[in-house]
């Protein structure tokens, strides 16, 4: 993809694109795969997009020609193919977007490096919540997880993959996400979270509110 704009047509199980060649718009390229939805995305670098198909019980990778670059099933050793997500997530400091995908019970961070996607890093038992922004010394970013073994959140590195911080006392459907941001101004992001119910304190009728840093 690049120069004049392409135009991409989907159908069920396939996928083509076709392009003006100075008289008349002609097919470039085809592909015949299973998949439910899909979309495009600069994985690699600032200007080249990718396609990423997400199927029931895969994930696909295609350059703009339609040349595979990735396959969850083959390229992630455990991969289960159940309940299979997949979204993109843009960290601070990281040149281009990444994929989290969800596999079941599995939560993988996917990104380019080098020359091949690989699995950075893997956490079982673990739901994505959201991107906090740098919370410490370093210059990744970290992300709010919900450890299902407890139901409490947990602070994770964003590029290892490394549980930071377990807050076991703000569990399911009890906690909220209130903010985050650099509060302080003091160069790193706080994470305010609460509870509905307000049982740290033992008072089902007055809710709380938490920030840590």
């Amino acid at each position: 993809m690049g120069g004049s704009p392409e135009i991409m047509i989907r159908q069920l199980g396939s996928i083509a694109t076709v392009a003006w060649n100075a008289s008349s718009f002609a097919s470039q390229w085809s592909v015949a795969d299973p998949f439910n939805s899909l979309f495009l995305q600069t994985l690699r670098e600032t200007t080249q997009y990718d396609i990423v198909e997400i199927a029931s019980n895969d994930v696909h990778i295609l350059d703009g020609a339609g040349h595979p670059l990735f396959q969850a099933s083959t390229g992630i050793r455990g991969w289960t193919g159940s309940q299979v997500q997949a979204f993109i997530v843009e960290f601070t400091g990281v040149a281009v977007p990444q994929l989290m995908l969800i596999d079941g019970n599995t939560l993988r961070l996917v990104k380019y490096s080098g020359r091949t996607f690989t699995q950075a890093w893997s956490l079982s038992n673990y739901t994505y919540v959201a991107d906090v922004g740098n919370t410490d010394a370093d210059p990744e970013d970290e992300i709010l997880c919900i450890d299902e073994s407890d139901n409490g959140w947990s602070l994770v590195d964003s590029q290892t993959g490394a549980v930071q911080q377990h807050w076991p006392q703000f569990a399911g459907g009890n906690a909220f996400l209130a903010g985050f941001g650099d509060y302080w101004h003091d160069g790193g992001n706080e994470v305010v979270m609460g509870t509905v119910d307000g049982s740290l304190f033992g008072n089902s009728s007055t809710s709380i509110t938490t920030g840590f840093h």
